[in-house]
């Protein structure tokens, strides 16, 4: 299905503009563009890559502005309206992504939760439907906590249950879904926020994740040994242990044999907002940027508008869009098979959020509260966080000036 709506929007593109698209699977294709551009050989018109490693390139002046270039239309639907935020620098966009990448959409974060086991611990009766928690805005960190410090232990069991399987990235994914950051942007505007009380609270409460007993986490060595610790966890949860899972919506496919029902969430929020932030990694995510040195700068965007524009709808309705066709999948995926499924992945697709300290390495405190969690060490999280508010300023001014050097304020 999705192949197939590829194969048509390319068509599509191609024949409205008498233009061919050729395109290139490269592992090197980074460093051959980055000697490319500093060579003044202009070797292709875009590039799809991984977001942390694509916008270290800023740095060496290879990217090109977006910014008001005439052609895009930034707040079209089909472009993802949060990562022109927060990857913004100063006046700068690099990066972009929306409905012409249906990558961007696996790679966000979710939790997806046992309908069943809910269901048998009568949480309907107690909480109401996550659904309904979440489209009222009160689907929170507080609730997850306490759902599943309630969760029900099955004697039958000898592989225990769990209420939340996580990974060491977790606590971070769910510290962003509170909406705060350690470096926030504004704009362009960035700030280091390391330091501020609340900042610390929400970051030691999510913390407190990596040693709590009622959570996995899955890849910090304790639990498996050889194999895939993916699969490993996914068994887990598809039979039946665990009554939530914070993963990438891609680990979903692992999930098609799941005898129980299931359904997916976003991220829960703060508590303090009614919006839901699910995390895009710059790991995981690759979003189209376009060599500084393209040759023809307006031919570029104008294509890749077309590009996005026909990944969100067809000209002619004879074939099902990029978008359509996403829905599908996940629809073979169940998760897309009732009103209430399709609602919870057009808020979680609406509510990306993209932090700009991971993707350009800024401050490093992502890298550190990531080693916290591995180790399940929240005694540290103050010694690490005063570490980190000494010298975050100075690497945000750093940083800045650098990029201000390729590229003007």
């Amino acid at each position: 299905v999705i192949s197939d709506a590829l194969y048509n929007r390319q068509r599509m593109v191609e024949e409205k503009f008498n233009s061919t698209i050729e395109s290139t699977v490269n592992d090197a294709g980074l460093t051959t563009i980055t000697n490319n551009v500093k060579g003044g050989t202009d070797i292709c018109d875009a590039m799809f890559y991984y977001a942390d490693k694509t916008m270290a390139t800023a740095l060496s002046g290879i990217l090109f502005d977006w910014t008001d270039n005439g052609v895009t239309d930034f707040t079209a639907p089909w472009w993802d309206q949060r990562i022109q935020n927060d990857y913004s620098i100063g006046s700068h966009i690099f990066l972009m992504d929306g409905e012409i990448n249906i990558r961007d959409d696996l790679r966000t974060m979710v939790l997806i939760y046992n309908k069943t086991l809910y269901d048998s611990y009568g949480y309907n009766g107690t909480y109401g439907t996550p659904y309904k928690k979440v489209s009222e805005g009160e689907w929170s960190l507080d609730v997850l906590l306490e759902m599943i410090k309630d969760k029900t232990e099955d004697p039958k069991n000898d592989k225990g249950m769990w209420g939340l399987l996580s990974e060491n990235s977790g606590p971070y994914t769910f510290f962003l879904g509170t909406g705060l950051k350690s470096v926030s942007n504004d704009q362009g505007e960035i700030t280091s926020h390391v330091g501020d009380q609340t900042v610390y609270e929400a970051l030691e409460k999510c913390l407190s994740l990596a040693a709590n007993t009622d959570v996995m986490i899955a890849n910090n060595g304790n639990h498996f040994v050889g194999g895939s610790v993916w699969d490993d966890v996914s068994d887990v949860f598809m039979e039946g242990h665990a009554l939530f899972r914070s993963t990438t919506l891609s680990a979903v496919n692992r999930l098609l044999e799941m005898k129980d029902d299931y359904g997916i969430l976003p991220i829960p929020n703060g508590g303090n907002s009614k919006e839901y932030y699910c995390y895009a990694s710059g790991t995981n995510t690759t979003p189209v940027a376009i060599p500084r040195n393209v040759a023809e700068p307006e031919k570029a965007l104008t294509m890749l508008e077309a590009l996005a524009f026909y990944s969100m709808t067809s000209d002619s309705g004879n074939y099902n869009s990029l978008h359509d066709a996403f829905y599908t999948l996940m629809g073979d995926a169940r998760l897309a098979r009732t009103y209430e499924d399709t609602e919870m992945l057009n808020i979680i697709f609406s509510s990306k959020t993209y932090d700009i300290d991971q993707c350009s390495s800024i401050t490093g405190f992502e890298s550190s509260y990531f080693n916290l969690a591995k180790a399940g060490n929240v005694n540290s999280l103050n010694a690490t966080v005063k570490a980190a508010t000494k010298m975050a300023n100075t690497k945000v001014s750093s940083f800045m000036k650098s990029i201000a050097e390729q590229y003007g304020d």
